[in-house]
C-alpha cells in the first residue's frame, strides 16, 4: 500500500531477499516529503522493536543509520548538513526484517 501527499506510507513490501511478503500494512510513515533536510519516521505496530533507519544517497553510499524509538512514537531525523537531492531510506526491523523503504527528496 502506497499513500502519497505530505508523506509515503509503505506495506505489503516483498523481501526478494528471502522471497516472503511482509504484510505489515501501514507500518512505517515518513512525513513531509520532500522536507527542508529534517522529516518525520512513525512506526504504527507494537511488535516493531530494534527497528533501524538507513538513508543511502543516489550512489547507495550509507550517509545516516539510527535506532527508531519504538512503535507509536515520532522519530525525528536530521539530514539538513547533507545536499539537496533525492535519498532512499529502509527502515528494518531485527525480528521482521525490512518493513519499509522509499524516497525522501530535500530540498533548499
Amino acid at each position: 500500500v502506497n499513500s502519497f501527499g505530505n508523506g509515503l506510507r509503505m506495506g505489503n513490501l516483498i523481501n526478494t531477499g528471502t522471497n516472503s511478503i511482509n504484510e505489515m500494512n501501514d507500518a512505517v510513515s515518513v512525513y513531509p516529503n520532500p522536507t527542508n533536510g529534517k522529516f518525520f519516521v512513525v512506526l504504527s505496530h507494537p511488535e516493531l522493536v530494534q527497528t533501524n533507519i538507513e538513508v543511502y544517497n543516489v550512489v547507495g553510499e550509507k550517509i545516516f543509520t539510527e535506532t527508531l524509538r519504538s512503535s507509536q512514537s515520532t522519530n525525528q531525523i536530521d539530514l539538513s548538513g547533507q545536499p539537496a537531492g533525492v535519498y532512499i531510506y529502509k527502515v528494518i526491523s531485527q525480528t521482521s526484517g525490512l518493513i519499509g523503504e522509499g524516497k525522501i527528496i530535500v530540498q533548499r
